[in-house]
């Protein structure tokens, strides 16, 4: 798009003693690198000694990305009390993806809600 029509522009319609007012911005569009996607399970238990999430992430055209992954899982609890965060060990993406291991042991009968936190970081870059 040529860059003279981007900005800020505002159309007004007048009808009868109405008028409309629309305010709206052209800009340029800048397509992500990649993107990220993230598999936890359905269902979690307290049984479950540990869980496994898959994170891919994938170029914008649609290739994997190759890289590394890190993440951190933050356990919140029922009661008030501190949140829990738990720093994974890096991953390596093998064709976009990577297994991540979290241990929920000792958390399970506590927490009631689990964030997770992931950055990718492509291979090359630092």
């Amino acid at each position: 798009m040529p860059e003279q029509f981007m900005g800020s522009y505002i159309i007004e319609v007048k009808k009868f003693l109405r008028t409309l007012r629309h305010e709206f911005t052209v800009k340029k569009y800048v397509l992500p690198a990649h993107e990220m996607t993230l598999e936890f399970p359905e269902t979690i238990t307290f049984l479950q000694e540990k869980i496994h999430v898959k994170v891919c992430a994938r170029y914008s055209y649609g290739h994997p990305l190759s890289g590394s992954v890190v993440g951190r899982i933050i356990f919140k609890r029922k009661y008030v009390g501190p949140a829990y965060i738990h720093n994974l060990v890096p991953g390596i993406l093998f064709n976009g993806c990577s297994m991540m291991e979290i241990p929920i042991q000792p958390f399970s009968l506590h927490f009631q809600e689990i964030t997770a936190l992931f950055e990718v970081t492509e291979a090359g870059t630092a």
